[in-house]
């Protein structure tokens, strides 16, 4: 690809890394490393640049290098220097978005650097989707033995595959680099839209908050899961079957504001019922406070006493009735029995 357009790449590339860690904390609750994005980023960045404009520039066309504007000889060696630093002109620009995130000056930075992309893109477009259009500096066997063609629709070219590790010829390659140019524009210039319209680094959740679609689905399916192996545990275990019987309650689940409602019953003859929904009159019913309480909770097989210390959670009716059911998780737990060897080298020490 032209070199000016891919420099302007890497400096967008780097704003949007930058901007998407925020955004996906504060839209899905959720918390992530910074660490993830850079390099997520950077990757991205370096596979197109090496994958496409280094191979186009040394075997396709170097005169597409410069947009047929000037000879590119006179670059020489130094347009490998110029190539070496391009995790540089990523990495600058995503460190200044965190420095304005910081001052909580970022809402539009990624906006304005897409927007101002996608005009530099308009203005050398004749330039850009024209392959072989060349001069008279010949620098491999490809750039002037071809008329100048649309990339989207090269119809005489060099019969050799696209890349060695993409077995297709370069008509289908550059017809489909084309699209990917396009999709790639449109999506970014979409999200630096959605992030200057809504502002989601201004819009931060607290643990408290309703809670991320993604963490209620987890949380729903957690406990779920944790119900549905007591039931078949019942089933093919004769010795917790025999803890079963006798035991008649009626326990519900809830998260606050009703995201997720689930009931278990047992009927005292080893019976199990677990449905969704609300029962009337339960023994005992675990209130939630928010989608996080929950699924930190279940994911952990977390201890009754814990997550009242914690407030984690608002309990209702029989303590009783919820230390049993605590019980019969524990006979699934896969931690208990670190947890139980744990406790048992604390009492040897203290004896």
């Amino acid at each position: 690809m032209p070199l000016a357009w891919d420099i302007y790449m890497s400096i967008v590339s780097g704003f949007l890394f930058s901007s998407l860690k925020p955004v996906i904390e504060n839209k899905y609750n959720l918390k992530l490393k910074e660490s993830y994005f850079f390099f997520i980023g950077l990757l991205f960045n370096q596979s197109i640049i090496l994958l496409i404009s280094v191979w186009c520039w040394v075997e396709i066309d170097p005169n597409w290098l410069l947009l047929y504007t000037g000879n590119p000889e006179f670059l020489g060696s130094f347009v490998h220097l110029i190539y070496g630093f391009f995790p540089f002109y990523y990495s600058m620009p995503y460190m200044v978005n965190l420095t304005l995130h910081k001052i909580k000056k970022s809402r539009f930075s990624f906006l304005i650097v897409q927007t101002s992309w996608l005009l530099f893109t308009l203005i050398i477009l004749p330039h850009f989707v024209i392959l072989f259009a060349g001069n008279d500096t010949v620098l491999n066997t490809h750039a002037n033995d071809y008329p100048a063609q649309f990339l989207w629709w090269l119809t005489d070219f060099p019969n050799k595959n696209a890349l060695w590790i993409l077995p297709i010829d370069l008509k289908t390659f550059f017809l489909t680099f084309f699209i990917l140019v396009i999709i790639i524009m449109t999506s970014f210039q979409i999200i630096a839209i959605q992030i200057a319209r809504t502002n989601f680094f201004n819009n931060v959740k607290t643990s408290r908050d309703k809670g991320s679609k993604i963490k209620t689905f987890l949380a729903a399916k957690l406990l779920d899961l944790t119900n549905k192996t007591i039931i078949n545990t019942a089933k093919k275990d004769y010795r917790f079957f025999s803890f079963l019987k006798n035991y008649k309650a009626k326990i519900q689940f809830t998260i606050r504001g009703d995201s997720i409602n689930r009931f278990l019953v047992f009927d005292g003859n080893g019976g199990i019922i677990y449905a969704r929904g609300r029962i009337p009159h339960p023994d005992a019913e675990l209130i939630f406070r928010s989608v996080d309480d929950a699924y930190n909770f279940i994911k952990n097989f977390g201890d009754i006493y814990d997550g009242m210390i914690e407030n984690r959670f608002e309990m209702r009716g029989n303590l009783n009735v919820l230390l049993k059911y605590q019980f019969l998780t524990n006979f699934f737990n896969p931690k208990k029995k670190k947890i139980d060897e744990l406790k048992q080298k604390i009492i040897s020490k203290l004896n």
